[in-house]
């Protein structure tokens, strides 16, 4: 993505992800904000930076590598970067943002054919539910996964984090990766609409298709799979808990192995996931003791050396020892920020390469872009 030059005048957590990912890739961002600052600047948690004082941990991630300029949206300043862009990211959030970023987008398309403009909202620029103001739990309501969230009988349990919000902006890099290589090839722009509503339901994988094509519903099952799979479910140690996911024969055959539950084993009906699943407190009775009696990193090393997944559910801390992680130099220091402002690195590596990390900009830190 070098020489790639993309100018943010979005104002989402998707929008700034999805640029913060082209700037891992080596692309140039500029992020276009209000004289007040962007609104990520002053969104909580903070993190205390020298006799600077605090700053907003979300913006430092969203906002690393990239450059700032003030301007506003409907001005020259704003018209001169985008007019040297390669991609133009917006965003919107209820009716009149809405239309005022339809005529932006119609405007940016109108003097460069060739431009690509990315608009990222909850549900999309169409649609009925296209002035809808929405929020990250909205999304995910919407795009049917909070229901499915929980213990069967009670409320559905939202996640922890934006996660729609990410995944609106992943799905939107990778549109405009599309968009921006069909550019250079034909020098014909494109608008790339992206909902949240639909980047979530677009991940229900086999969910619909069980309904459409065999009538079952999908419904909430705690920390067990709902589809008749078992065992994929948590089980307590002696220090927290793991995950392990046995479906296949050589799983199950290497869990029931690795647990010395031999009257599993000797039962060839359990071979099949769902007699397990209709079976399941009588499995978990049989594999519980080899959990009661280990340790997470005990009982992981075991399961896997039977080829059968398994892994520790960590806390926070615990990520941030987490050997592979560092092996993968995952977190990040970046420059300016002191040691305890460890962040999120690229969720990647390009050719076993550390992606560089430095700390967000200042406001208007790259104002001399507009004069240039």
């Amino acid at each position: 993505m070098r020489g790639l030059t993309i100018v943010d005048a979005s104002r989402s957590v998707g929008g700034a992800y999805c640029t913060r990912l082209f700037t891992t890739l080596g692309a140039d961002v500029c992020v276009v904000e209000p004289p007040g600052g962007h609104p990520l600047r002053s969104a909580p948690p903070w993190i205390e930076v020298g006799v600077d004082g605090p700053v907003s941990a979300a913006w430092q991630y969203l906002a690393a590598g990239k450059r700032s300029v003030v301007a506003e949206l409907d001005g020259d300043a704003f018209a001169t970067l985008s007019g040297r862009a390669d991609l133009v990211v917006l965003s919107f959030d209820g009716e009149a943002e809405r239309l005022a970023t339809l005529e932006r987008a119609r405007r940016l398309r109108q003097a460069d054919p060739a431009a690509v403009v990315l608009v990222l909202s909850g549900f999309g620029l169409r649609g009925p539910y296209a002035a809808y103001r929405s929020t990250p739990l909205v999304d995910w309501a919407m795009g049917g996964h909070l229901l499915l969230n929980g213990e069967r009988h009670r409320e559905p349990i939202a996640g922890a984090g934006p996660w729609s919000s990410y995944l609106g902006g992943a799905t939107a890099t990778i549109a405009a990766q599309a968009a921006l290589l069909r550019a250079r090839l034909t020098g014909e722009g494109d608008l790339i609409d992206v909902g949240n509503m639909e980047s979530a339901a677009a991940c229900h994988q086999w969910s619909i298709t069980i309904y459409t094509h065999q009538g079952v519903r999908k419904t909430r099952w705690g920390n067990r799979h709902g589809e008749a799979h078992h065992p994929l479910a948590l089980y307590r140690c002696t220090d927290g808990w793991v995950v392990v996911g046995a479906v296949s024969r050589h799983q199950w055959e290497g869990l029931g192995i690795a647990a010395d539950a031999v009257e599993l084993l000797a039962d060839d009906a359990l071979y099949t996931p769902a007699e397990r699943f209709d079976r399941m407190e009588e499995v978990d009775a049989a594999i519980n003791p080899f959990f009661a009696a280990r340790s997470r990193a005990e009982a992981v090393a075991e399961l896997q050396e039977h080829r059968c997944p398994a892994g520790q559910v960590l806390n926070l801390c615990e990520s941030l020892r987490s050997a592979q992680l560092e092996a993968r130099a995952f977190w990040a220091v970046p420059d300016g920020l002191g040691p305890q402002a460890r962040l999120a690195g690229a969720p990647f590596r390009v050719n076993d390469r550390t992606v560089a990390r430095t700390a967000a900009p200042a406001l208007g830190a790259d104002q001399d872009l507009v004069t240039r």
